[in-house]
């Protein structure tokens, strides 16, 4: 393989990270939700998006086994939430400030679009390659 499928090849390879990054998170809010611990969190700042239709949501919430609050936030629905909600938190116990809300990153038009990022530099690559074995390029 010359330097040119190298540097195709690199490329493709790297189109498949924000893919691996969506299903990392995905997969690491699912365990949180399933095997973490159960905390009530509290809105305690709603801020609007700029130019966009969700509010990014602020939450506090209580270990009781650090005897800690800990923060985290989300992004929601404009007026989904309220200052003073209640939500359900799920956190990692050793470290508390790995938390999670149902929900997150279940998004599946993140994703469609990630998948398709990949595929179409996929496609990109591949017709870069055949230009350069026919001397088009």
């Amino acid at each position: 393989m010359n330097w040119t499928g190298v540097v195709l090849t690199g490329v493709v390879l790297f189109s498949f990270l924000p893919l691996a990054i969506v299903l990392y998170k995905k997969q690491r809010a699912k365990n949180m939700i399933e095997k973490g611990r159960k905390a009530v969190g509290q809105v305690y700042r709603i801020t609007p998006g700029y130019r966009t239709a969700s509010d990014s949501v602020s939450y506090r919430f209580y270990d009781p086994s650090s005897g800690r609050f800990y923060n985290g936030g989300l992004q929601s629905k404009l007026g989904k939430f309220k200052v003073g909600d209640a939500l359900d938190v799920y956190y990692n116990p050793a470290n508390p400030a790995l938390n999670t809300v149902q929900g997150a990153w279940q998004s599946g038009i993140l994703l469609i679009f990630t998948a398709g990022i990949a595929v179409f530099v996929c496609w990109a690559m591949y017709q870069l390659w055949e230009m350069v074995q026919l001397g088009q390029l």
